[in-house]
C-alpha cells in the first residue's frame, strides 16, 4: 500500500508533476507574449496616431488661376515613424497651379494619368501632391512631370509619386481615380 500511495502524490491533475509544471510554464509565457504583443500594437497605434504629416500653407493670388505656395527647405522631414495620412485636395485643385520652392509652376490635374518615362531615380512615397512636387523641382535628370497615385497607403501597390523625365504633352488620360498628376508650365 505504501506504493499507491507514493505514486498517487506523484501526479496532479492526472499528470505527472514535471509534466504538468512544464505545461503550466508554457501556457504563462504564451499568455505574456500574447498580451505584451497586444499592448505594443496598441501603443504603436496610438504614437502613429499623434504624428502629423507634413503641411503646406497655401496663399491665394489676384490672377484668374489659383496659386500654392511653399516656403522654401532645403529638404524635407518627417517625425518618426514616418506619416500614413496623406492630404489630397482633388478635385478642388483640378486645373490650378502650383509654384514650388524654387519658383516652378505646375498645372494640376485631378483623376489624371499622364503616364510617360520614369527617370532612374523613380518613384517615391510622399503624403501630398505638393511634396512630390518639391522632389521633382530638385532631382537631376530634370524632372517634367509627375502622377501621384493615392489608391492604397502610400509605398503599396502603385499608390506613389512617380516622376517623368520628359515633357508631357496632351491631357493625360482621363476618369482615373485616386491620383493627381502636374506638368510643368515653366522653367
Amino acid at each position: 500500500m505504501k506504493k499507491s500511495s507514493k505514486a498517487a502524490t506523484n501526479y496532479t491533475c492526472g499528470l505527472r508533476k514535471r509534466t504538468f509544471w512544464i505545461i503550466c510554464a508554457l501556457t504563462l509565457a504564451i499568455a505574456a507574449a500574447v498580451i505584451g504583443g497586444a499592448a505594443g500594437a496598441i501603443l504603436m497605434k496610438e504614437k502613429s496616431r499623434h504624428t502629423s504629416s507634413p503641411t503646406i500653407q497655401p496663399s491665394s493670388t489676384s490672377t484668374p488661376v489659383s496659386t500654392t505656395t511653399l516656403q522654401p527647405s532645403s529638404t524635407l522631414t518627417f517625425a518618426s515613424p514616418t506619416p500614413t495620412a496623406v492630404t489630397i485636395d482633388c478635385p478642388g485643385s483640378d486645373n490650378t497651379t502650383f509654384t514650388t520652392s524654387n519658383g516652378e509652376h505646375w498645372l494640376r490635374k485631378c483623376n489624371v494619368d499622364f503616364g510617360g518615362p520614369i527617370p532612374v531615380n523613380g518613384n517615391y512615397k510622399t503624403y501630398s501632391i505638393g511634396e512630390c512636387l518639391e522632389i521633382c523641382a530638385t532631382v537631376t535628370p530634370k524632372c517634367y512631370g509627375v502622377t501621384w497615385v493615392y489608391a492604397q497607403p502610400q509605398g503599396v501597390g502603385d499608390s506613389y509619386c512617380w516622376l517623368h523625365e520628359e515633357r508631357l504633352e496632351g491631357d493625360g488620360v482621363p476618369r482615373r481615380v485616386m491620383m493627381e498628376s502636374a506638368v510643368l508650365i515653366d522653367g
